[in-house]
């Protein structure tokens, strides 16, 4: 499954090795699965704690520089409000 992952995310061609991407999620399966699959691509996984406010989580992703963000169905509509809210400008 992550290896799935690490080759959709390769065959987007929106990343280059080294990219950051954050991970909002709880600990999972899916969320391994996740960063197994982002350092698999060669980019480098940035957990996210999914009880932190939306401020929080920004602060996270602009620190880390985060290029885009992986999160579960639960999540989704905080990462949403923060990409649409252009707080950070690298998330695509």
């Amino acid at each position: 499954m992550s290896r799935s992952f690490a080759a959709a995310l390769l065959k987007s061609k929106k990343f280059q090795r080294g990219d950051v991407v954050g991970v909002v999620s709880q600990n999972t399966v899916e969320y391994s699965t996740a960063v197994l699959g982002i350092m698999e691509a060669g980019l480098v996984a940035s957990p996210v704690n999914p009880a932190y406010t939306n401020e929080e989580i920004v602060r996270q992703l602009q620190g880390a520089g985060a290029k885009a963000a992986v999160t579960s169905p639960e999540f989704v509509q905080v990462v949403r409000a923060i990409k649409t809210s252009k707080q950070c400008p690298l998330l695509e």
